[in-house]
């Protein structure tokens, strides 16, 4: 792919500058005389997306670079020649490198910001699919716009590419939590989700609240076939219906408690419809800084949607990482260093339990976040350092930069996810962008109360048909 020379290039600019202190000193005064606070940062092996944080390194730094080239500032030895080449004004090479750097921070960005919020100790399930929406929303926008200079082929390449990692992660997988949180997720279920196929020839939904007096009545304007038609939703239905299968036979759901296998089965299925199309108790918006956990936990107690709400509230209650065990045990790496590698398991559990006991700060308040978003992390990605580097030479840790994965992958003319998401929506990209977001309306808090009864729990060897 193009990027793959550029990275070669950026390993060999960022190790030359490393171990050369007369280059690093003389850049260094180029960048202050400039007003660039921060210089060339490596790609880190223990961080994630650190090499698009080199590569936006490096861009700040062009204007000083070229400086320091065309003013023969400082002379590259003859056997760097080339890095020279990289940054003098007028230079083939520099131009096609320049542009590659471009490309890539456009390409890279959404991915490195999706990997930064993910780790965010407050995601929850909906969010991996949700920022694979807002990756191919985002690098649609970029390969659409005429002005950055992708050609119909390499654009093809690249969606084929993206479309390979969305189905190897997302589409193949054992099951569909990803996606049936995503649905379960107001915000996003009513705008950005395709209720018809591309490929069918259905009418598209109307979304209607009927009012108050007939809040028990869902509205005949919205199909149920072509609702149900959607496959997306289908994928939907079949895991909730087999998670509720399940929480059902646990016996330990409350809300499931005393209720029949048809009563259950035709509860939820009325419940989806209703929450699908807006209706009665789901056309309440969920409040701008409530997270989806508390929003459904509300709704379990309302008799029209406890079923559904139930299998949420499970849901939303999953955290999808490890960030808080990897920073636990990265206290251990710490504590367990080379000068202290006899120390007992036990020890360092101690030693570390101390430690988040003096760190502790009862009055500090931590940031809730209910949709994580790029513009709400205090860790932004110009702030990120590699702690170890790559060296342009280091091929036993880098293997990776040479591989051929996708050398042959044939051009796509769309993204996989635009088959059921709508990936022009507004809402689709709005959590990487590195601004606020439009404030939402709020919610009137009239919610009835009361919880669903039934007559019988039933035999647990029932036979579940829906």
């Amino acid at each position: 792919m193009l990027g793959i020379q550029m990275i070669h290039n950026l390993r060999a600019v960022t190790a030359f500058f490393r171990r050369s202190s007369q280059a690093s000193e003389k850049l260094e005064a180029v960048r202050q005389k400039m007003g660039i606070s921060r210089g060339l940062e490596g790609i880190g092996k223990t961080r994630f997306a650190t090499i698009c944080t080199a590569v936006i390194s490096l861009q700040r730094c062009f204007v000083a670079l070229r400086e320091l080239v065309d003013k023969n500032l400082y002379k590259f030895p003859p056997k760097k020649a080339l890095l020279a080449n990289l940054f003098k004004s007028g230079s083939v090479v520099g131009l096609t490198f320049g542009i590659n750097v471009n490309w890539f921070i456009q390409l890279g960005g959404p991915i490195a910001k999706s990997i930064i919020c993910l780790e965010s100790t407050q995601s929850n399930p909906a969010d991996p699919y949700k920022y694979w929406v807002a990756i191919c929303g985002s690098i649609k926008q970029t390969l659409d716009k005429p002005k950055n200079g992708f050609t119909s082929h390499n654009a093809g390449l690249i969606r084929a590419v993206v479309n390979a990692h969305f189905c190897e992660q997302l589409q193949e997988g054992p099951t569909d939590c990803y996606l049936a949180a995503f649905a379960l997720e107001p915000r996003y279920i009513h705008s950005v989700f395709l209720h018809s196929h591309p490929s069918m020839n259905l009418l598209a939904i109307t979304l209607k609240v009927p009012p108050l007096m007939a809040q028990q009545q869902v509205s005949k304007t919205s199909p149920k076939g072509s609702i149900m038609q959607s496959p997306a939703l289908q994928r939907v239905l079949k895991y909730l219906k087999h998670v509720l299968e399940m929480e059902w036979r646990s016996k330990h759901n409350p809300i499931l408690k005393g209720m029949s296998v048809q009563d259950i089965q035709s509860s939820f299925l009325r419940q989806f419809e209703r929450y699908v199309t807006g209706v009665y108790p789901f056309e309440v918006p969920i409040e701008e800084r409530e997270s989806l956990l508390v929003y459904w936990h509300n709704l379990t107690l309302n008799k029209d949607s406890a079923v559904l709400a139930c299998i949420a509230e499970k849901l939303f209650s999953i955290k999808p990482n490890s960030m808080p065990e990897e920073r636990t045990m990265s206290v251990f790496t710490r504590m367990n260093s080379a000068v202290h590698n006899h120390q007992q398991v036990c020890a360092l559990v101690d030693m570390t339990q101390i430690r988040q006991w003096h760190t502790y700060d009862p009055e500090h308040q931590v940031h809730e976040y209910p949709t994580v978003s790029f513009y709400d992390l205090d860790s932004l990605l110009n702030d990120i350092d590699g702690d170890e580097e790559l060296d342009e030479d280091d091929t036993g840790t880098s293997s990776w930069l040479n591989e051929n994965k996708h050398a042959q992958a044939i051009p796509d003319i769309c993204f996989e996810v635009e088959q059921d998401i709508n990936l022009e929506a507004a809402i689709a990209t709005q959590v990487l962008e590195e601004r606020g977001p439009v404030p939402e309306k709020t919610l009137d808090e009239n919610m009835d109360t009361g919880v669903v009864e039934g007559e019988g729990e039933g035999d647990n060897d029932y036979t579940w048909n829906w």
